[in-house]
């Protein structure tokens, strides 16, 4: 089991005016900030890593577990993930064999991290 404490939203920033990214077809209202859950939706459960040679239900079921798990997760919460779904999502993370676009990516590494470093023990062992 590992335990993930869920980070604040990045809101995504274009590098080249230094304004939040504009949402599309709305150029002036801002793109909804990445929360944790967007993030693994939108980049770590589709990637073909987050399978790992896996074929069939099994993977699809252990994607649905994981998005389960972060949906309605806030910042500072800590979340309780099992060892499959931290392998999957980490292997999706560090070895993507999919793309994400590489403007916005580094803006998103805090929410890679939350997963990658995620603790082994819960908070209570952290802190005895």
């Amino acid at each position: 089991m590992y335990y993930v404490t869920i980070p604040d939203p990045v809101q995504l920033i274009n590098k080249a005016t230094g304004k939040p990214v504009a949402s599309a077809g709305s150029p002036d209202t801002p793109e909804q900030p990445f929360t944790l859950y967007r993030y693994v939706v939108t980049f770590v459960t589709p990637d073909p890593a987050w399978a790992g040679g896996d074929k069939g239900r099994k993977p699809l079921r252990a994607a649905s577990k994981f998005e389960d798990a972060l949906e309605n997760a806030q910042p500072g919460d800590v979340v309780a993930i099992e060892d499959d779904w931290h392998a999957r999502a980490r292997r999706a993370i560090e070895e993507p064999e999919g793309k994400g676009p590489t403007a916005i990516m580094p803006q998103l590494i805090p929410l890679m991290d939350a997963i990658c470093d995620a603790s082994e023990s819960p908070p209570e062992a952290d802190s005895a």
